[in-house]
Order: structure tokens, then sequence, then C-alpha cells
């Protein structure tokens, strides 16, 4: 039979079979009240519960699954933290979560959250204690301490013992029982007595002495009394030494005698009271020396003589120098005094141009231009130059030509905003980009304007020639017609001076006078009056013309007797 509705009391150990329950025949409706099993139930298919809550309060929980899927269903970008949380009763709660903000797993106090959370978990306190074996890690980061017994990095197993070295070391200071580090210059301090065999190292200080290996290879190997290359040279007991050959000497050498069987090279000064070359004094023997050098001139623009009597040497230079080719001086002037004219070279890469010793012209590089502003004409009313080359001109005064002013082929004469507003073609013909401005009008003695005349008021305009069509404001005139801009042939002229009219003209009370109107000219209508006929009348004798028709003359001349109206029939 069919299970319509189970009730507490109806279903008890192997009581119900497959067979007895169809499928989806229990709807929610047919539990009575909620469901208390007291014995063991075995589902062998899958178990969906489909509510806000599943509460287990077995005190063993035993899952067969080697994996356990958290936030099943999560689509798109997750934004919910994940994990296990420990209810601690009237102690804060603990838990094991993801963080999906930071991406990364914590041990946190959560407080009093218990699950109930969507979204992001409150963390209320600090991050937990985690104990375990051997961590094994790619990287990590660890933002407060690091207790352990002892590290393993790579092959290096490292103890506490060999940490304690390094802990609290200062760069460049030894301390007891510490491990020795160079401070940024690779220097140390405070190492006391050290007891070693040979030490090797590039240099010593020893006190205020820098001693380096240059310095003590200086000393190894050396011979008492015997000069070696590279060697410091020590006297023997007699206060001798042998082997030395040259010997430099910057300060002074005092010696009862001095015995030189070769040259002696002395860079210096040599003072002595009396020196004699070949039994000639020096001082004949270089005055002659000199006299015989200088006597052979054969340098062009100069001519000496050597005075013999006197030890003099006397030098005339020619007027004419022409085999000078250069000359370089720092402070080099040429002219005729230093407050007159002259030229002054004295400034690196200036040359300055003084007249009455003030400077007027600079040449620098690339520039040759005036040392006051607006202060040095180039040329004179009297003297001019004859022909300038320049590329571009730039004047802050005005340009005057005593002549022609001439541009090359489709050159522009413009402002610096508008270079181009009046360009010349090759042929002469000129172009402007701008609405040219005639203050003062403009004659046209010949040839035709092309364009429209911009100017408001043309006073001066006594003919226009033919004009194909003339614009004024909203007003056309085209050919023959005479209109507005959205009606442009609302007045039409013939040639035979007939104007007809495209829309119906609207003319003043009283703009046309009756006598103008010719009735006499009109075409008749060859046909007899009729009631709808009209007629034109005067309002009352207001002046405003109103139409009427034949059938309200007919009604008015009815309403009268019948000899006022032969008296108006005959007029």
């Amino acid at each position: 039979m069919a299970l319509t509705r189970i009730k507490e009391n109806q279903i008890t150990d192997l009581a119900v079979t497959n067979a007895k329950i169809a499928n989806a025949t229990i709807a929610g409706g047919k539990l009575a009240t909620n469901l208390s099993y007291g014995s063991d139930l075995t589902v062998t298919g899958n178990l969906t519960v489909s509510g806000t809550t599943t509460s287990v309060a077995t005190t063993n929980t035993r899952i067969d699954d080697a994996i356990l899927v958290l936030a099943n269903g999560t689509s798109g970008s997750p934004s919910e933290d994940s994990g296990f949380i420990i209810d601690r009763g009237d102690s804060n709660n603990m838990a094991l979560l993801w963080d999906e903000t930071a991406d990364v797993f914590i041990l946190v106090d959560v407080g009093a959250e218990d699950g109930d959370t969507v979204g992001n978990v409150t963390v209320s306190g600090t991050r937990q204690t985690l104990q375990m074996g051997p961590l094994v890690a790619t990287t990590g980061t660890f933002s407060g301490v690091v207790a352990a017994t002892g590290f393993t990095i790579g092959s290096a197993v490292i103890a506490e013992s060999e940490l304690e070295m390094i802990d609290g070391i200062t760069a460049g200071t030894a301390a007891a029982s510490k491990a020795v580090v160079l401070d940024s210059s690779t220097n140390i301090t405070g190492i006391g007595t050290i007891s070693c065999g040979v030490i090797t190292a590039t240099g010593f200080t020893i006190g205020s002495a820098v001693i380096n290996e240059a310095e003590l290879e200086t000393i190894d190997g050396v011979t008492v009394g015997t000069a070696i290359a590279s060697k410091v040279v020590t006297t023997n007991s007699d206060i001798d030494t042998t082997g030395q050959r040259n010997l430099t000497i910057s300060g002074e050498l005092d010696a009862a005698t001095l015995d030189i069987s070769g040259n002696a090279d002395i860079d210096g000064t040599l003072e002595a009271d009396a020196i004699t070359v070949d039994g000639t004094t020096l001082a004949e023997f270089i005055a002659d020396t000199a006299g015989a050098m200088v006597s052979s001139n054969t340098e062009t623009g100069i001519t000496v003589t050597y005075q013999d009597g006197d030890n003099t040497i006397d030098f005339a230079v020619d007027a004419a120098q022409t085999a000078i080719t250069s000359i370089y001086n720092s402070s080099l002037a040429i002219g005729y005094g230093s407050s007159h004219a002259n030229i002054d070279f004295g400034t690196d890469n200036r040359i300055v141009f003084d007249i009455d010793g003030t400077s007027q012209v600079l040449v620098l590089d690339g520039v040759f231009r005036p040392t006051t502003d607006s202060d040095v004409d180039l040329g004179s009313s009297a003297k001019y130059w004859k022909d300038a080359y320049i590329d571009t001109i730039t004047t802050t005064g005005l340009i005057t030509s005593g002549s022609n002013l001439v541009i090359a082929d489709d050159g522009n004469i413009g402002s610096a905003s508008d270079t181009n507003a009046i360009a010349i073609a090759s042929d002469g013909v000129v172009t402007m980009d701008q609405i040219p401005v005639f203050s003062a009008g403009i004659n046209v003695s010949g040839g035709t304007i092309a364009g429209t005349l911009a100017t408001v008021a043309q006073g001066n305009v006594t003919s226009l020639g033919t004009l194909t069509t003339l614009t004024v404001d909203n007003i056309i005139i085209n050919g023959t017609n005479i209109g507005h801009t959205s009606v442009t042939n609302a007045i039409a002229i013939a040639s035979n001076g007939v104007v007809t009219f495209s829309q119906n003209p609207v003319f003043p009370d009283g703009g046309v006078d009756i006598a103008d109107l010719d009735i006499d000219g009109g075409t008749d209508i060859n046909a007899a009056l009729v009631d709808a006929d009209l007629l034109i009348v005067d309002d009352g004798a207001g002046g405003t013309n109103r139409k009427t028709t034949m059938a309200r003359v007919k009604t008015y001349i009815n309403a009268i007797d019948e000899a006022t109206a032969i008296a108006i029939a005959l007029g």
C-alpha cells in the first residue's frame, strides 16, 4: 500500500523496506512532526540535506571520504572565508581559516563567531601558536619571533649554540664568544691577542701606521748592507751600503766631498760658490754658448746679435711679419690701447670689439651681436652695406626700404601667429587667408573685386558693375528674382517690366490709392451677375476693406421702397 503519513511510532527497526517507500512519495507535509529516530539509520544512496543548518551531535564523527569540500558550489571570483571553527564555550572560539581577502591560511582567535557568518569572518584576536614537526616550505615570511632549537638550510645544520655566536653582534666590533663581522668599510675593532701560525692578509695597521702588502714586500728577503731591487736599503755595521745605482734626493745632500765618475743629473737648483767648465767660468761658458746659438739665427722676421764684450744679446724684430701663422694667449688683446679701439680675446669663446674702451660688438659661438641692446648701427645713412645674405630677419622696430621689397616666388608675408597671411605666387597673384580691413577704404581703378565685402558701411562705392547674386542680410537679388533666403523668387521682373508676386502682397492701410486702381483695363466677366459674385466695400466707411456678395446687395435693395430702388438703379 502507499505510505500516506509517517508518525513517530510507525517506524521500528527494519520495519520499512525499500519496497514500501516509492521514489518521491514522501513530501514535506507527510511528516506530522519533527522525526526523531532512536536506532541506527543506514542510507545506502546519497543523502541530500537542503536546509540551512545541519547539526551532528555525535560523540565521535568518522568520515571515510579522504577529501572534504567546503564552500561547494562557489562560482565566479570567491569572496567568502572558509575553514573550521572550534566552539570553546565561555572562551573565545578559535578557527583554522582560508582568509579570502589576504589569500592565506590563518590560525586565529575569532571571538564569538559560531560559523553563521557568510563572507569575511571578523578576526578579533591575534594569530595562534602552531606546534609541529619539521616545516618544509618553498619560501616563508615571519612577522614575529620564530622559536626553534635549530635550523637546517640545505645541507647545513645550524644548532642553537651556533646561532648564539651571531646573536647581538655589532658589525665592525669584536665581542667575546661572538662571530666577527666586518663593518661597511671592511674594518674590525676590539680584537685582543691573536695566537696563530702564518697570518695571510693584504695589510696590517699597527697603531697609526697602515702597512699594506706592497710595503711588506719591500722588507721581505733584504740583505743588510746590500741594495736589492725593490727592497728596503739597510746599512751594515760600518753604516755602509753597496749595490745602489741612481739615487734621487728631494732634500739637501750634505757631504764633505763628492766624487762622481759618471754623469750627474740634477733636477733642481745647483748652488755652488764657483763652477768651471774646462777651465772656463760657468757664466762665460754659458754666455759664449748662447751667443753662438743666436748669432747663427736663420728665423724669418727677427735679427739677433751677440755682444761678447758685455755678454748681451740684441733682438731686432722686423716691422713686417709674414711668417707668423698663429698667436694663442688666454689674455690676448690687439689694438690702439686698452682704453681705445682694440679687439679683446681674453674671454673663452668670445671676441670683443672695443671703441674708446667700451665694448661695442661681440662674436660668440654662432652669434654676431652688439654688446648693448639697440646700441650699434649696421651701416649708416652715409655709408651702406652692399648686399646682405640673411636667412631670417627678426626686428622689434620698422623695416624701411629705400627701393623695392622683393620676396621669393611663392613666398609669404605674415605675423608670428599667422605666417602666411599674404601669399604671393610666382606670377604675382596675391592671396590673403584672412579678411583684409581697409580703414581708409579701397580704391580700385581697374579690374574687379572677387569675394564678399565684409565692411558694414561702403559710402564710397559708386558702381558695382555686374553682380551675379547680391545678398544683403536675408534679402537676395539673383538674376530676375528678388526674394528672401527662404523664398528666393518672391518678386519676379520680366524683360517687359511686368512684376509677378509668388506670394500675396500685403499693403498698409491707405497703401494703394483708389485712383491707382485700373478698373477700365480689367477683363469683363462675360456673364450675368449672380448671388455668389463678390464685391469690395469700405466697412462702415472706416477705412477697412472687406468682401461682400451680390446676394447682400440684392437684400439691401429689396429692403427699401421701389422709388428709391429705381433712383439707386438709375444712379
